[in-house]
């Protein structure tokens, strides 16, 4: 049993890839397809106030954003896709809230499979 965890997960989330992300996940679905690139464009710009002055946030989600929760569920989503997909030998269990994961995988394949996961994002 292995668990894994993100440092700081929405300060952490690339905004450009989770635009990439969400714009497939976006396409797949039959409902939302034709509103993908407004969507996505929405989601390009995080901006937020501190002491009366509006910032535009570079890298991340915004915390305290009702969106940025969603943003990064999906992000984390594709990352753990991929990381399952490439290693060789895949976890027997693989159960994530938010940013916390409980896994079982083969106490060899643990390090390898760590790698994977960070190779794919070295800020995740």
């Amino acid at each position: 049993m292995v668990s894994f965890d993100v440092v700081s997960l929405f300060n952490a989330i690339p905004v450009n890839k989770a635009c990439e992300f969400i714009r497939k996940k976006l396409i797949e679905n039959h409902t939302l397809h034709l509103r993908t690139n407004y969507i996505v464009s929405i989601l390009s710009y995080s901006y937020f106030i501190y002491k009366d002055t509006v910032y535009k946030q570079v890298h991340g989600c915004a915390m305290g954003s009702p969106v940025s929760p969603i943003v990064a569920n999906l992000c984390m989503e594709e990352i753990e896709e991929t990381a399952i997909t490439l290693t060789p030998v895949p976890p027997k269990i693989w159960k994530r809230y938010v940013d916390d994961v409980f896994c079982i995988i083969k106490e060899d394949s643990v390090a390898p499979f760590h790698h994977t996961l960070n190779s794919i994002d070295p800020r995740i």
